[in-house]
């Protein structure tokens, strides 16, 4: 009874807004989802972490997009709980609030609870906003340590931000990474899976602007 009653207080709110507001973003949004990889078109089960790129403050609701069947938790900096309207949509949309300048292990721990108990956990691996277009920082360490711990794999996700409301939202999607396949097996190892997920990331955004390009190539040849 008891695990009934959290469920539903922690997640009714958010299956309500999906219900209401999911079709909506669809509209206004329309996704575009690009895959590499054949494994990548299935849908992910169990505890996963979703490594996503930081470009934009809409990120929050792109993210709700990315993978729409499932809860999608939020790793979100406390900083951006100062506004009380955005604290409370950050707690309806599932957010995990961390400190970025003193991130604690009571932080790692949660967030390796919620994978543990089979949750998907969205996760800005750049570990800030990077807003120079075509780029991918360094991952965080700790975002490997995450799913290591977990053992969960890693979900590699590319958004490219929209440049107008008239642009579609371009979603490019990767194979799960398990770092067992990496020879990832302790933590001083750590480094080769956080090179992989980079190179994927940066595949994947390379894949989504190509999409974009040869989308609006074709748009202006068809007016000429």
């Amino acid at each position: 009874m008891s695990k009934k009653k959290g469920y539903f207080r922690t997640y009714f709110f958010y299956d309500l807004h999906k219900v209401i507001g999911l079709w909506l973003w669809y509209i206004f949004f329309r996704p575009k989802k690009i895959v590499l990889g054949e494994k990548a078109t299935k849908n992910i089960k169990g505890g996963a972490l979703v490594c996503l790129n930081h470009s934009s403050f809409a990120d929050i609701t792109y993210i709700q997009l990315v993978n729409p069947w499932r809860h999608n938790h939020i790793v979100a900096a406390k900083d951006a709980l100062n506004n009380k309207f955005l604290e409370g949509l950050l707690k309806l949309l599932l957010a995990v609030p961390i400190d970025r300048e003193k991130f604690s292990y009571g932080n790692f721990r949660d967030i390796v609870n919620l994978l543990k108990d089979g949750r998907l956990v969205n996760i800005y691996c750049e570990g800030h906003m990077n807003e120079n277009l075509g780029t991918i920082d360094k991952i965080k360490d700790g975002v490997i340590l995450m799913a290591f711990a977990a053992k969960v794999p890693l979900i590699p996700v590319y958004v490219r931000p929209r440049k107008s409301k008239f642009e579609r939202l371009r979603i490019g999607y990767g194979e799960a990474i398990y770092l067992d396949e990496l020879g990832v097996t302790s933590r001083d190892k750590i480094d080769i899976a956080s090179k992989y997920l980079h190179d994927r990331l940066e595949e994947l955004m390379k894949a989504v602007e190509e999409d974009y390009r040869n989308r609006h190539k074709k748009k202006k040849e068809t007016k000429e």
